[in-house]
C-alpha cells in the first residue's frame, strides 16, 4: 500500500510536488547548466514551480517560464546536517554519529518538525517502495535550480516518479513561498497515533547515531591513557571500540574520589586547613557545579 502521502503519478503534466528521478538524460542537463547538481549524491528532485504556473492549456507552452526543482537528499544526511551545530567534543567532530545523550531531545525535537514537515528548510518525503523511493528523503528547499520549461518540460515529465496529494502540494506551497506562520495544518503524520510516531522517530534516531552518556568525561579519560597523536590518529571503528571498554564514573563518584585525593595530602587533624583546601580547590569546584 503506497504511503498516505502520495498520489499515483499523471502522466500528462507536471505539478508541484512532483518527485524527479534522475535519469540519464535528466543527469546530462544538469550537468551541463548546474555541474554542482550533478553529484551521485542527488538522485532525486522535488519540483517546487506552483501547479498553475505549469498547466499546459490546449497544447500550449506552460505560463512559466522556468521550472523551479530543489535538490533531495537521504534522510541520514539531513539529519547529520541539524547535528552539526550540537558537536561540542572532539570524538563527535570526527565521527559525526557519536553523540552525547544530552544532545538526543534537541534532535528529537528537529526531526519531529521534520516529519510533520514544520520545518522551513526542507520537505520529508517518506519512503514508498511502489512508486521508486526506496529509502525516506529530504527536499533541501533553498538548494534549488532552474531549468528551461520550454526545453526540458517534457524530460522531466518523463522523469516523474510520484506526485503529492493536494494538502501536501499545499503545505509544500507555503513553506516555499514562506507563507508558512505557525497555524495548526497538521497534515504530516495526521494518520498515525502518536505511540507509533515516537517509536518511529526513537528508531530513526537510534539507526543513524551512537549515543553516549557523559562524552565529555570519557573524553578526557581517553586524553589520559592516550597522546594527542595516538587520539587524532583514532578511526572511528577504534573509537567506537574504545567508548565501549570505558565505564564513566557518576558525579558522586568523582565528587568522593577528589575528596579522597585531598585528604590523602593533608593531615586529618588540621580540619580547617582540610576544609579550606576543598573550598579552593578548582577541580572539586568544578565537580559540584
Amino acid at each position: 500500500m503506497a504511503h498516505f502521502t502520495y498520489n499515483s503519478p499523471d502522466a500528462l503534466s507536471l505539478k508541484q510536488g512532483d518527485l524527479i528521478r534522475r535519469m540519464d538524460e535528466v543527469f546530462r542537463i544538469i550537468s551541463e547548466i548546474h555541474p554542482y547538481f550533478a553529484s551521485e549524491s542527488y538522485n532525486y528532485f522535488l519540483l517546487l514551480t506552483q501547479s498553475c504556473d505549469l498547466q499546459r492549456r490546449d497544447g500550449n507552452k506552460c505560463k512559466s517560464r522556468y521550472i523551479t526543482i530543489a535538490a533531495v537528499r537521504s534522510l541520514q544526511e539531513c539529519l547529520k546536517r541539524e547535528a552539526l551545530p550540537l558537536l561540542s567534543t572532539n570524538i563527535e567532530n570526527k565521527t559525526g554519529n557519536i553523540l552525547d545523550e544530552k544532545n538526543r531531545s534537541k534532535l528529537r525535537d528537529i526531526l519531529e518538525k521534520l516529519l510533520n514537515n514544520n520545518h522551513p528548510d526542507y520537505f520529508y518525503l517518506h519512503q514508498s517502495v511502489e512508486y521508486g523511493l526506496t529509502d525516506s528523503c529530504v527536499a533541501f528547499l533553498r538548494v534549488s535550480i532552474a531549468l528551461k520549461a520550454e526545453l526540458h518540460y517534457d524530460l522531466l515529465l518523463n522523469a516523474k516518479v510520484l506526485e503529492l496529494k493536494d494538502e501536501f502540494k499545499a503545505k509544500l506551497g507555503w513553506l516555499v513561498g514562506n507563507l508558512y506562520s505557525g497555524l495548526e495544518l497538521r497534515i504530516g503524520y495526521h494518520t498515525v497515533n502518536k505511540q507509533v510516531f515516537n517509536k518511529m522517530i526513537q528508531e530513526i534516531l537510534n539507526s543513524n547515531f551512537a549515543w553516549i552518556n557523559n562524552l565529555k568525561e570519557i573524553e578526557k579519560q581517553l586524553k589520559d591513557e592516550l597522546n594527542e597523536e595516538q587520539l587524532k590518529n583514532l578511526t572511528e571503528e577504534e573509537i567506537a571500540l574504545k567508548l565501549k571498554s570505558f565505564k564513566v564514573s557518576t558525579k558522586k563518584e568523582r565528587v568522593l574520589k577528589r575528596l579522597e585525593e585531598i585528604l590523602q595530602t593533608n593531615s586529618v587533624q588540621n580540619l580547617d586547613k582540610i576544609i579550606f583546601k576543598i573550598q579552593n580547590d578548582p577541580i572539586f569546584a568544578e565537580l559540584v557545579k
